[in-house]
């Protein structure tokens, strides 16, 4: 004996009429359903948004904001000749490499070239 396939059933075609509508799922306004296509669920896209945004929103009460206070650490002053000499390189690096904005090269300048004249003085003093 064979066995016949397991028919399901299938379900009723919904046919559509024209002027047919449906309720907004957010605020309940009417909402004309195409004779093609998906049925709508939202009347506009900000019913859409607060829908999602209610579907997912915290349980547990309103979302409370946090300020952090962040410190940043100062760099602490070279103790030798040794770290004065990196603190010059990393500057040298970071302007070869365009790491130091434009804008603060003029604020730069007038710094190094005072750095050069003490140094200047300080050679010519021995």
């Amino acid at each position: 004996m064979q066995s016949e396939p397991l028919k399901t059933p299938r379900p009723a075609a919904s046919h559509r009429r024209p002027d047919q509508l449906v309720a907004c799922g957010w605020c309940g306004k009417a909402v004309l359903v195409p004779s093609r296509g998906r049925v709508p669920k939202w009347c506009s896209a900000t019913c859409r948004n607060k829908a999602w945004q209610a579907n997912h929103a915290p349980t547990e009460g309103p979302v409370r904001v946090v300020q952090q206070h962040v410190e940043v650490p100062t760099p602490a002053e070279p103790r030798n000749v040794g770290e004065w000499v990196e603190l010059l390189e990393l500057l040298t690096t970071r302007l070869a490499q365009g790491r130091i904005y434009k804008r603060d090269l003029p604020a730069l300048v007038p710094a190094i070239n005072h750095l050069l004249d003490v140094t200047d003085r300080r050679i010519r003093e021995r």
